[in-house]
């Protein structure tokens, strides 16, 4: 099923239409899938093929999770020799650094392709499905194309908004909005940045029909209209792009924009996502059950949108093997010195962070690598193993935190609540004064986000967000060279692409 799934993306996906082979195949035909969109059980796989290509190498299930975005973020030790040493020194035209960046484009604009599709097709067949399926269906659809675009813009693009002021006149990536084969014009940051505003805004409105967001709990019979779909819209609803999750990337997209009326957009999306309850702090316990078919290391619980991967195990294969290193040079660990250093342990408030005492085993030579341990699950684990977070409760209380100490509406002892409400369920005894100023609070938040995002891939945004000059475990300086991948060659050549 899966293959099958994944051969229709590559069928009717295409890149930014630099795609010179597609061009021709296509070119002086529309294509259209008939059979694939007579029911709504054909919108249903189309949908199921977008997130299962989310799960590709290229994408979630390795790269812009735990690997090579957090190579970049110097997470990970530097081996000599190792294949990845110019990731760690940003060497981003570097031969076997090229593919990465390249095939990261592609595959996200695959899936913006078959996003598209879907969508022309729901709108094309609209009369062919109950209202609610419509709703219900574009809503995902939606919200997944401005998950995808930001995505792009925060690792193509420009970081630290709030402090520039020439975006209006600067081109960003390419926002695609139909499935066609004519060229998508390049836009300036500012009016992207609208057409994910745009996106995540209908998108929530659709899903205040959303089983997840309870509009119509009193009514047993609501849901019956999606014919024979109710369970693809229930099943494991809390992972996918619901209700809450468009509305915590709302809260991120409004945070990375960084005015001050966005700060205060964030805060309250940030609230809304905390306050809705549809998630649960992780139980300690069962990260060290005696039986390992049933720890929860990802926290499933505390996620708000999440991909699914099934075959995780062979693709991590031995990466998170630290025992020895030296042996292939191709290993993700973190050097004592930094697992010490992030997680504080000279501080005996932290000796108990199950985040540390969990999530790292110590292995190798004199036990001094520190080898991630939140995505290695049992293959028995089908309650809590082969999922892979997206995006999870913990960040929105650090952007609520970040909102409240550099937002609008500042309080810094109501950020500082947010940020011991983690540190208490991470286990961490001694909760922050209440007399932190400013710079102390991000400071906080920074470390919050070494600690909490290990194999997530959230941590060099932060610091792209930020803008910081200077990071962790890396001597030289942060600037928009080594923040920015570059657009693939195809696109500047044939795409007339500026970056």
């Amino acid at each position: 099923m899966k293959t099958k799934l994944l051969i229709i993306i590559l069928l009717i996906g295409c890149t930014t239409l630099s795609c010179e082979d597609w061009l021709k195949e296509t070119s002086g035909t529309e294509m259209d899938f008939p059979n694939q969109f007579k029911d709504e059980s054909g919108f249903r796989d189309a949908l199921t093929g977008v997130y299962l290509g989310m799960g590709d190498e290229n994408l979630y299930s390795k790269n812009l999770t735990w690997h090579f975005i957090e190579f970049i973020a110097q997470q990970y030790a530097q081996i000599s020799g190792m294949y990845n040493i110019y990731l760690l020194s940003y060497q981003y035209n570097e031969n076997r650094v090229v593919p990465y960046i390249d095939n990261i484009w592609k595959e996200q604009y695959y899936l913006i392709a078959n996003i598209n599709n879907i969508l022309f097709e729901l709108e094309k067949r609209q009369d062919s499905v109950s209202p609610l399926f419509y709703k219900l269906m574009k809503g995902e659809l939606l919200g997944l194309r401005a998950f995808c675009h930001f995505d792009l813009i925060r690792l193509y693009g420009y970081g630290n908004w709030s402090e520039r002021t020439d975006l209006d006149s600067r081109y960003t990536i390419p926002y695609v909005t139909k499935y066609s084969k004519e060229l998508t014009p390049q836009l300036s940051y500012v009016e992207t940045f609208k057409l994910i505003e745009s996106d995540l805004e209908e998108a929530l409105e659709l899903l205040k029909d959303d089983y997840i967001y309870g509009a119509h709990q009193d009514d047993e019979n609501y849901y019956d209209g999606v014919d024979g779909n109710h369970w693809f819209f229930s099943n494991q609803r809390r992972y996918r792009m619901n209700y809450y999750a468009v509305r915590a990337l709302q809260a991120r997209t409004w945070l990375w924009e960084g005015s001050t009326d966005s700060k205060a957009k964030a805060l309250t999306a940030a609230e809304e996502v905390i306050e809705s309850k549809m998630w649960n702090w992780i139980d300690p316990r069962s990260l060290t059950n005696s039986n390992p078919d049933i720890r929860d290391m990802t926290f499933s619980n505390e996620h708000i949108f999440t991909v699914y991967i099934s075959d995780l195990k062979d693709i991590i294969g031995v990466w998170f093997d630290a025992s020895n290193p030296n042996a292939t040079y191709e290993r993700c660990f973190l050097t004592e010195s930094r697992a010490k250093t992030v997680f504080e342990t000279n501080k005996p408030e932290n000796e108990l962070d199950i985040r540390y005492l969990n999530l790292l085993e110590r292995q190798g030579a004199g036990l001094l690598n520190y080898a991630p341990r939140k995505l290695i699950q049992s293959e028995n684990n089908a309650q809590f193993g082969q999922r892979i977070p997206l995006i999870r409760i913990s960040e929105m209380f650090y952007i609520a935190a970040e909102c409240l100490t550099t937002g609008p509406n500042k309080n810094y002892p109501r950020a500082i609540e947010y940020l011991n409400a983690v540190r208490e369920k991470r286990n961490i005894t001694q909760p922050l004064n209440n007399d932190l100023d400013e710079t102390e609070i991000m400071n906080e938040i920074k470390k919050e986000y070494m600690k909490e995002f290990v194999c997530e891939g959230q941590l060099f945004y932060f610091y792209k967000r930020q803008g910081l000059n200077q990071i962790a475990d890396y001597l030289g300086e942060m600037t928009d060279k080594e923040y920015m991948l570059p657009y693939p060659v195809t696109e500047v050549i044939y795409g007339n692409r500026v970056q």
